[in-house]
């Protein structure tokens, strides 16, 4: 995600202020809207979370969590009329953002008996696979005076921050395979011998210099063979002295 951010400075908003701030001002039609802080995308619509989150730098973040404005849908009412008040939080082909508890009331700091927005987590979910199942959460900031002035029909802005689950499902994947490792240790490779052809660092090992101690001294039963062939010469030699003394 491209925020033009200085180095060194991080988005780390509190909740009142992405709630009075940044959403009052997306659904303020006469206001300006911080679009180059936080990017405008549907994540109730068929991108995956995963998907979202490689596109928009999520691998690259450093503790931090992604920042969305999103168009809150209705659900369509199956007999006609006016839209459902409920919300529509399906994702892609079959996955859907589930809410495990009740949302959280958001208060400003000079009213803290009328709450200004609300906060409710979601978790994704997705049976078919498997392997991102319960591996994303995302927190939706809602405003209440978006809610209270819009009919019901009408749809609005509101807040997602999406971020990764590490102790969700590919979690226990990854530390399930780690206990495997740690029962079942892999056999060790048997340690490459060392040739001319490898590339070696500019040190010599013990066995390095056992390897070339044997090359450069000449072969112990060639030094054998030829100190026995003096030996029978000089006892040529001697034996003819002794004759033709």
């Amino acid at each position: 995600m491209d925020r033009c951010f200085p180095v060194g400075l991080r988005f780390h908003p509190t909740d009142e202020e992405l709630i009075g701030h940044y959403l009052h001002l997306k659904n303020n039609p006469n206001s300006a809207t911080p679009s180059l802080v936080l990017p405008e995308f549907d994540l109730y619509g068929e991108a995956e979370p995963w998907i979202i989150w490689d596109a928009y730098g999520g691998p690259n973040l450093k503790q931090q969590d992604l920042f969305f404005f999103t168009l809150l849908k209705k659900k369509a009412n199956p007999r006609g009329g006016h839209a459902s008040s409920r919300h529509s939080r399906r994702v892609g082909s079959s996955g859907t953002w589930s809410q495990g508890e009740p949302s959280k009331p958001i208060f400003g700091e000079k009213n803290q008996e009328t709450p200004i927005g609300r906060k409710t987590k979601l978790r994704y979910e997705n049976k078919l696979v498997p392997e991102q199942h319960g591996c994303w959460i995302m927190e939706e900031y809602t405003s209440v005076d978006d809610q209270s002035s819009c009919p019901a029909a009408h749809d609005h802005y509101v807040i997602c921050r999406l971020r990764e689950n590490k102790t969700g499902q590919r979690g226990a994947i990854r530390r399930k395979s780690q206990d495997d490792d740690d029962h079942h240790p892999k056999p060790r490779k048997k340690p490459k011998s060392l040739t001319v052809s490898d590339p070696q660092p500019a040190f010599t090992t013990n066995e390095a210099r056992k390897i070339v101690s044997l090359n450069q001294s000449p072969n112990p039963e060639q030094q054998f063979e030829n100190e026995l062939i003096i030996s029978e010469g000089e006892a040529q030699s001697s034996i003819s002295n002794c004759i033709g003394y």
